[in-house]
């Protein structure tokens, strides 16, 4: 009785180790163009007290060295119900000051960057509430999330 199952049971294992490694082996995916290296720091300072300071990097030595590249980038604050709070604005890039580009699809070339917010919302202009936010970096489709903490 107890050995009825051992077969079949050890052929659905098998099946399922071996089915999915020999799918991947025959399916190939044609060459598609890879999104942009991104990284984004931790704000700075943290938690925040009043404004804050973000680092961000784009592109890599390889990508960046062969040809000068530029990248469509947004970068927003969100509160915890995903509702736009703040957009930041670029406070200084690889050639020296960027400008206060509110950065909302704006180019910018490979390199290393600082966005700055001054703690305000963006709607009202008062002065953010304590709690919990997240900052999104958005490039040309890739994006990456941290969390901010307002402490006031």
């Amino acid at each position: 009785m107890p050995y009825r199952w051992t077969a079949p049971l050890l052929a659905l294992l098998l099946g399922a180790a071996i089915h999915p490694r020999a799918a991947w082996a025959q399916r190939r995916e044609p060459d598609k163009p890879r999104p942009p290296l991104i990284s984004l720091g931790q704000n700075i300072p943290n938690p925040v007290a009043s404004d804050a300071r973000i680092p961000f990097t784009l592109g890599d030595a390889a990508t960046c060295a062969n040809a000068p590249r530029t990248y469509r980038v947004s970068l927003r604050l969100y509160n915890l119900l995903s509702q736009v709070v703040a957009v930041p604005v670029v406070q200084a890039g690889p050639n020296g000051p960027a400008g206060n580009l509110p950065m909302e699809n704006v180019t910018l070339a490979c390199g290393s960057y600082v966005a700055y917010w001054d703690g305000r919302y963006l709607s009202t202009g008062a002065l953010a509430a304590p709690g919990i936010y997240l900052y999104r970096l958005e490039v040309e489709g890739a994006s990456r999330v941290m969390k901010l903490i307002v402490a006031r």
